[in-house]
């Protein structure tokens, strides 16, 4: 008695179909995961102030400490820098930049 099935027995017949049905498999769930981390992306910014978005997208080519200390001392922001919201924060800035890098941005 023969072991394996016809899926088998294909793939040895054309290994070049094999290949690219994982290729095509693969580009899916790329795009799907794109999409993904650009809604988590977009999640997380809305656990920041609107500024924080506007500030931190636009001072990507030079962003210094005291910049970013004055951004978070301003009256409109700095009851996100106080307990919890602080920890929140804190973590949202990290995810967002992790999954920038991620998505090459």
């Amino acid at each position: 008695m023969a072991r394996g099935n016809n899926a088998n027995r294909m793939r040895a017949n054309n290994p070049h179909q094999h290949h690219i049905n994982i290729q095509k498999k693969q580009a899916q769930c790329d795009v799907q995961s794109v999409h993904n981390i650009n809604e988590a992306i977009e999640r997380h910014w809305e656990s920041m102030p609107d500024q924080a978005k506007t500030f931190l997208l636009g001072t990507l080519d030079f962003l210094s400490l005291h910049k970013l200390a004055r951004f978070w001392s301003n009256s409109a922001v700095v009851e996100y820098t106080r307990g919890g919201i602080a920890g929140s924060v804190c973590g949202a800035s990290w995810f967002i930049a992790l999954n920038y890098l991620k998505l090459g941005k």
